[in-house]
């Protein structure tokens, strides 16, 4: 499959979750200094497909090869030739929910963040203060509810 030139060869690639496809087998080849673009409804498989190509969701069936190698997140050889980044849900476990849902608008440059925000929570049936995040008591300390211990 791997021929000079070619940074990335994907055949036949079956891609989804439980071993259900969520989309056709998927056939690209992408030469040194090329860009291949996947475009698609929201739900088509495009980032499954993203993943799956980097190593970081295994394949249903297909072969995928980056600069003539194996999809493998733990070789190192691997490693040294993919970089991805992915916009996966965060989680700040000492962020409220609103400040969350700021961050968040904040990040997509959402228009009057702060208005946003309080529109989103006011659509929902309950808005009761958190109580402040309490990481759990190391092992070996004398308990407590809160840490570093006072």
């Amino acid at each position: 499959m791997t021929s000079v030139g070619a940074v990335l060869e994907i055949s036949n690639l079956s891609v989804g979750y439980g071993g259900t496809a969520v989309c056709g087998p998927i056939t690209a080849r992408a030469e040194a200094g090329e860009i291949l673009g996947v475009v698609g409804f929201n739900g088509a498989g495009k980032s499954t497909a993203a993943r799956t190509i980097a190593g970081k969701q295994p394949m249903i069936d297909g072969e995928v090869r980056v600069h003539g190698l194996p999809v493998n997140e733990d070789a190192l050889s691997f490693r040294r030739q993919v970089a991805a980044l992915f916009d996966e849900d965060a989680f700040f476990p000492s962020l409220s929910v609103r400040e969350h849902l700021q961050l968040v608008a904040r990040g997509h440059s959402v228009p009057n963040p702060d208005s946003a925000v309080d529109a989103e929570l006011d659509f929902l049936p309950c808005r009761t203060a958190p109580a402040p995040y309490q990481p759990p008591s190391p092992p070996g300390s004398a308990g407590g509810c809160c840490w570093p211990p006072p």
